[in-house]
């Protein structure tokens, strides 16, 4: 889901799967056809990839993680399993609410 923030279909990426199999081709080769010239990218579009850039991010994504397995030793989980019955309930529960009109 997160590629959908970035993600456009029709201007930077295509969807395809959705009909039929030649359908999908025409639309690959048609993008294959148009493929724009690459360039060369600025300096500047590799400054969010480099070490120095990538450290203090990945450091805080640690300190997170970290402290949610923390978090998860002393505490018990207090949301309920997404087991089968009840994904069924709770698709049972929107149905109700959708035939009641609320």
């Amino acid at each position: 889901h997160a590629l959908a923030d970035y993600l456009d279909p029709g201007f930077n990426c295509q969807k395809i799967s959705g009909y039929a199999t030649g359908y999908d081709v025409q639309r690959i080769l048609q993008a294959v056809e148009s493929w724009p010239t690459i360039t060369t990218p600025s300096e500047d579009f590799f400054t969010a990839y480099r070490t120095e850039s990538l450290l203090p991010r990945l450091r805080q994504i640690l300190v997170e993680i970290n402290a949610f397995f923390d978090y998860q030793q002393r505490h018990p989980s207090d949301i309920p399993q997404l087991t089968r019955r009840r994904k069924a309930y709770l698709t049972w529960k929107r149905v109700v609410k959708k035939l009641k009109g609320t």
